[in-house]
């Protein structure tokens, strides 16, 4: 595939426009992704966030036991976990839940304090999926990659979701996964 087969007949090729705009959603992409790294310990915890570790926690207990799998001994538990039946929050989803504790199982993070700011990061970088998925759908719906950065923006640019996006494991993780499937 060569880049003159994605234009349309009869237009014309400029290599500058099309490596600028490469070069543009690149930047803005890397630029987010930096922020976020820069200012995800900026964030505290919410008042759900232990009991959303806790249903990662009891789900990686109930699927290594299912699995017969050696994971019971994580660095950092919550001080009781109990068996998946007895839990009230039971049905909640562990789309991401259970990856977060696993990864902070699997890189042995210790201190309390950095398990959440791993997790606000992990928050963050599905939230970054998301943000790629709205600038998509919008270039290909408008047919212009301006019009995917303007609403890719526009959501960066909402204080509150901005925001929620580095500790909403709730919420924001699910309007990322949805943005990402409608795509």
């Amino acid at each position: 595939m060569n880049l003159h087969s994605i234009f349309p007949k009869g237009a014309k090729f400029n290599p500058n426009k099309f490596y600028l705009k490469k070069l543009l959603i690149t930047f803005f992409f890397i630029t987010l992704i930096i922020i976020g790294a820069l200012i995800h310990k900026d964030y505290g915890i919410s008042w759900d966030e232990p009991q959303q570790r806790l249903i990662g926690f009891v789900n990686l207990n109930h699927v290594s036991d299912y699995l017969k799998l050696d994971l019971r001994n994580p660095p950092n538990p919550p001080p009781e976990i109990p068996k998946l039946n007895d839990l009230k929050d039971r049905d909640y989803g562990v789309i991401f839940e259970l990856p977060a504790v696993l990864l902070e199982h699997i890189f042995t993070i210790a201190d309390i304090q950095e398990v959440y700011f791993a997790r606000h990061l992990l928050t963050f970088l599905v939230f970054i999926g998301g943000v790629i998925a709205v600038y998509q759908m919008a270039a290909r719906r408008f047919s212009d990659w301006r019009m995917g950065l303007i609403a890719a923006a526009f959501i960066i640019l909402s204080p509150r979701i901005f925001a929620e996006s580095f500790y909403n494991d709730k919420d924001l993780v699910f309007l990322s996964f949805f943005a990402i499937a409608v795509n």
